[in-house]
């Protein structure tokens, strides 16, 4: 055995990735990584005192038509703004909720973008109610950074059609992702704030789940074991735990 895929309940990522690395085994995981900080934290040094390879399916990081968009964001300037749209009708389920299934997404392309932390986490449940096989709910949250900049994402799974869009403004431009468009990427001018005539930006079609597998197994075959991608999952556990935490105040 070379490696191991782990596409398990969420609950259940933090002991069976724990058994593996003890193994010496490198891991590619699904996100969330783990459902509590705590676990994330203790995988992360596991994995750094083994030296053994975890691997988190943060999958939009390996779209073609955002690593075009990250390419040209160096391009504009310092960001100013970020805007996202994650969602679709369901799934529904009794075990985790749409804010860690939809908002992991949305969470780890700010902070690549953004190559920091925020600053401040503001989460706000704008609508939720029980659905046949678990529960549907619509989440606003609210990111700042230090910069200067600020993200609002919003996940949910009661939605009429499926949505991945990522908006990123600049001073006088905008990039936009959206994987639902026949132009994945999409360069705006700025009219008075909003968005104005655009322009297509070449990507390749390349599908990004063969982009993370052939990652996965390219790393496993060269000894590779960057942990760079765990440590960004570790953060989004953390941010989606004080999302929660935030959501419950009153």
């Amino acid at each position: 055995l070379d490696g191991l895929i782990i596409a398990t309940p969420p609950a259940s990522h933090f002991e069976i990735a724990q058994t593996a690395v003890e193994a010496g085994l490198p891991v590619l995981v699904e996100k969330p990584v783990t459902m509590e900080p705590g676990q994330a934290r203790a995988l992360l040094d596991l994995a750094q005192r083994r030296r053994v390879l975890v691997m988190v399916d943060q999958l939009f990081l390996f779209h073609p038509a955002y690593t075009a968009l990250k390419e040209k964001a160096r391009e504009l300037g310092p960001i100013k703004s970020i805007s996202s749209w994650g969602g679709n009708w369901g799934p529904f389920r009794q075990d985790v909720s749409p804010l860690w299934d939809y908002a992991p997404h949305d969470i780890y392309l700010c902070l690549d973008l953004l190559e920091a932390r925020p600053s401040s986490v503001h989460a706000q449940l704008k609508a939720s109610r029980e659905v046949e096989g678990g529960r549907g709910e619509n989440w606003l949250l609210q990111l700042d950074f230090k910069s200067g900049a600020g993200a609002e994402l919003h996940s949910n799974n009661l939605s009429d059609k499926k949505q991945r869009r990522l908006e990123v403004y600049f001073e006088t431009q905008a990039l936009v992702f959206d994987d639902q468009a026949g132009a994945k990427l999409v360069l705006h001018e700025l009219k008075g704030g909003a968005l104005g005539p655009g322009q297509a930006l070449k990507t390749d079609s390349n599908a990004p789940l063969n982009a993370v597998l052939r990652t996965f197994i390219e790393s496993i075959q060269t000894g590779n074991r960057d942990l760079s991608g765990l440590r960004l999952a570790v953060d989004v556990v953390e941010i989606l735990s004080g999302c929660s935490a935030s959501s419950r105040q009153p």
